[in-house]
């Protein structure tokens, strides 16, 4: 017998309650197991990501006091580069969010639909004016 994920969708399974649980029907096409383990990414670990930012962090500041910035000029610049990155990431965020919630096209997407609409509407015009001249040349 062929293992259940190969089956065809809607194939009769075992009998019991917690296999016609399982069962999900699909229009067509093999029925997915869903009991398989998910596969791992190809992330960094949590644990190693934080220690190299702080191994990072720390080799910047290093570089800074070896070449003569002082406390006060370290502190001020990383208040500066906090504050840029804070604002990038709530204007990313904003934007994630506006598109989520509305579902409304951005200034490129928009951009876009309208040279596409002004394209469809000059193919159209065109294609009625070579209608005609041929209309009138058959005539």
């Amino acid at each position: 017998m062929a293992p259940r994920w190969l089956e065809p969708a809607g194939a009769l399974v075992p009998s019991s309650h917690a296999a016609a649980q399982a069962v999900t029907r699909v229009p067509c096409g093999l029925m997915p197991d869903h009991r398989q383990a998910p596969e791992q990414g190809t992330s960094i670990d949590r644990s190693m990501r934080g220690t190299l930012v702080v191994f990072f962090v720390f080799y910047a500041v290093v570089i800074a006091l070896v070449l003569g910035l002082g406390w006060k000029g370290l502190l001020h610049w990383t208040g500066e580069l906090l504050l840029i990155i804070g604002i990038s990431l709530a204007a990313k965020g904003i934007s994630d969010v506006r598109r989520e919630w509305t579902g409304r096209p951005g200034v490129w997407r928009r951009t876009q639909q309208i040279i596409q609409f002004a394209r469809v509407g000059a193919a159209y015009f065109l294609w009625l004016r070579w209608n005609r001249a041929v209309e009138n040349s058959a005539t």
